[in-house]
């Protein structure tokens, strides 16, 4: 990982915190529920894939870890969905 690589993910993962708590501040319904789980899963994707060095690993290491995320985010959505009825 070079160091441009870094700063740019660093970066990335500020956005979209500051994006998720701007989103979360203030505003109420079940579509936000949905965006707040989105970015939490894009940073997830991007600490495991840039950081933990997912995205170079040998085999099928980096589909295995986006489906994860994938899957962890689906089954956190639905218990939040269930939750608001």
């Amino acid at each position: 990982m070079t160091a441009r690589t870094a700063t740019l993910t660093w970066a990335a993962l500020v956005t979209l915190t500051l994006a998720t708590w701007l989103l979360a501040r203030g505003v109420e319904g079940g579509w936000v529920i949905g965006a707040l789980i989105t970015l939490a899963g894009i940073k997830i994707y991007l600490i495991l894939a840039v950081f933990m060095g997912v995205r170079r690993a040998p085999g099928g290491w980096h589909a295995a870890a986006l489906i994860w995320v994938v899957l962890l985010m689906a089954v956190i959505g639905t218990l939040a969905w269930r939750s608001l009825a």
